[in-house]
């Protein structure tokens, strides 16, 4: 994204150094400019070409290897999204991000499955407290024995297994227990807290770099115009070529910015969707 987004700044000033470069051989050829600016038109035009030519051969590169990982074809070609830092390129709802980050965070599921298990623990040490009662019934028949017995008995009965007396023991065992299920308490909401902080600082840098794009985008469109305009003023003769020059390296300098911010506010993007948990 960055380098495509580089790619088309520096295509864009190159047409203007281009033409710059032509305004100023006419000139030479009129006598009414130097051999040197000329020179120096030239050599502005050859760097960016230069910096062109190394823009494309990294797309180039690039984009082979994300074919690669994608397990299609290399030579595959293919754009990307130019990042936007207005419209609806970035609406994130920040109380649904904090309730999706709690909801797929592996570490929130973890502490949220050993809190279960220590209240499971706990629920089984009670039970303790329960006396074990079991009831039995039993029917038994007599086959071809004696008339003066009856050919059929029953039976019931009732065991009852208890220890009223441990002591202490049950009772230990289930502080232990209770406090087993405040720790993991407090471990989860500790990993409540970092998650929740981690999602609001990543959206905060989401923000303030979304903010920053803005301004260099707007001090490239600005320094761009200064360069058409120079270049205008230089046709009719009211502009030095210093004052085009001036206005080209200050062209170079927020195209220099605007990568920058290009690639910050892509990855703020990145950080903040891993934090919510979108890419677990």
């Amino acid at each position: 994204q960055q380098i495509e987004s580089s790619l088309r700044a520096v295509r864009e000033t190159l047409k203007l150094y281009q033409e710059v470069e032509r305004l100023t051989a006419d000139y030479v050829a009129k006598q009414t400019a130097l051999e040197a600016d000329h020179l120096e038109a030239q050599t502005r035009v050859a760097k960016t070409e230069e910096n062109e030519l190394a823009l494309s051969n990294q797309e180039a590169t690039q984009k082979e290897t994300l074919n690669q990982l994608l397990g299609r074809d290399v030579l595959t070609d293919f754009t990307v999204t130019e990042a936007a830092a207005e419209g609806p390129d970035f609406q994130a709802d920040i109380a649904a991000a904090r309730r999706q980050a709690l909801e797929q965070r592996p570490e929130i599921r973890q502490a949220r499955i050993n809190l279960e298990h220590a209240q499971q623990d706990l629920k089984v040490k009670r039970s303790e407290y329960i006396p074990d009662v079991s009831a039995e019934f039993n029917t038994y028949g007599l086959v071809a024995f004696s008339s003066f017995l009856p050919a059929q008995f029953t039976s019931i009965g009732v065991s009852v297994s208890w220890e009223p007396w441990d002591w202490g023991r049950k009772k230990q065992e289930t502080v232990e227990k209770r406090r087993a299920i405040e720790q993991t308490q407090n471990t989860e909401l500790d990993a409540r807290n970092k998650v929740l902080i981690e999602v609001n600082d990543k959206y905060r840098q989401v923000l303030q770099a979304r903010s920053q794009f803005r301004v260099a985008r707007l001090s490239q469109q600005t320094a761009l115009e200064n360069v058409r305009v120079m270049k205008k003023k230089f046709e009719v003769q009211s502009a030095l070529l210093k004052d085009v020059l001036q206005a080209q390296a200050s062209l170079e300098q927020t195209n220099a910015d605007y990568q920058q911010s290009v690639a910050k506010y892509s990855t703020a993007r990145a950080e903040f969707e891993h934090a919510i948990g979108e890419d677990q």
